[in-house]
């Protein structure tokens, strides 16, 4: 799995309500999993493709799989985000801490900014970074 993914699992599980039941925990982390999924997915299709390149069976269909799975990555990458931020805003460990809510905030943010970039695709990052 994609080392994102296992940070996102650490942060939502550190910040999930102690006391908070197996079934629970497990659904605030489902979209961290699902997004790693996809991610590996993509690498899968990636790897195929390029098997493929110089052969009869490419196609613009095979490049479609890859951006369609690109694109459920980073959407599923922004929802696990969101998630995130709001396990943390709502934690007890960030009740009264600032840095907390700042990094909740910025979850929040960077789950906004994952599907406009990839909306863009990366258009509005290479634009930003000149």
């Amino acid at each position: 799995m994609p080392g994102y993914v296992g940070l996102l699992l650490i942060f939502t599980l550190a910040f999930v309500a102690p006391g908070t039941g197996p079934v629970r925990k497990l659904a605030w982390c489902v979209p961290a999993l699902a997004a790693g999924l996809a991610d590996l997915l993509e690498n899968g299709l990636t790897l195929r493709a390029l098997d493929l390149l110089d052969t009869p069976a490419w196609s613009d269909a095979t490049m479609a799989a890859i951006r369609q799975a690109s694109g459920s990555k980073w959407l599923l990458l922004a929802v696990a985000l969101a998630v995130l931020g709001h396990v943390a805003w709502h934690s007890r460990r960030a009740a009264g801490r600032g840095l907390s809510q700042v990094a909740a905030v910025l979850c929040v943010i960077g789950s906004v900014a994952l599907p406009l970039g990839a909306w863009s695709g990366g258009r509005a990052l290479h634009w930003a970074w000149r």
